[in-house]
């Protein structure tokens, strides 16, 4: 069974590092500990907590999972269609949507092809950054 973060943990680290919680606005798994938003049927509740908060920065962390079971991650096109949904709500918004993505197993391929589920989920957002150990020098990061 895997774990969600809670409302209470997030908000607990966020504190921790020094944040304004005035300005943190939690939408997920809370104490009753319910499965996150799912994508692309949570599309209307993000739009309104956006538009109740004006949040300027969503972070969803995993996205795989945040899919719906109705998205066939391994699949551009399936993929797509979610992410264009959140890309509209933040042009809506005037935000920014960072998606965080971990990494799968294989550790012998090209960085692009690293992260889990379709290439799509790259290929459809304006940047990507792979935050991780240099192969080449031992210790760096």
């Amino acid at each position: 069974m895997r774990r969600t973060a809670r409302k209470d943990t997030i908000r607990a680290r966020l504190q921790a590092l020094g944040a304004d919680l005035d300005r943190v606005f939690v939408l997920g798994p809370g104490e009753d500990d319910k499965a996150p938003l799912q994508f692309p049927a949570a599309i209307d509740l993000l739009d309104a907590a956006l538009t109740q908060t004006q949040a300027k920065l969503v972070v969803i962390d995993p996205i795989m999972a945040f899919f719906d079971s109705s998205v066939n991650t391994s699949s551009d096109q399936s993929v797509r269609r979610v992410l264009l949904g959140l890309a509209r709500l933040a042009e809506k918004h005037n935000c920014v949507i960072l998606l965080i993505r971990h990494l799968n197993k294989t550790g012998r391929r090209q960085s692009l092809y690293r992260g889990g589920g379709s290439i799509g989920i790259v290929g459809a957002c304006r940047s990507a950054w792979l935050f991780a150990a240099d192969p080449e020098v031992a210790g760096r990061a």
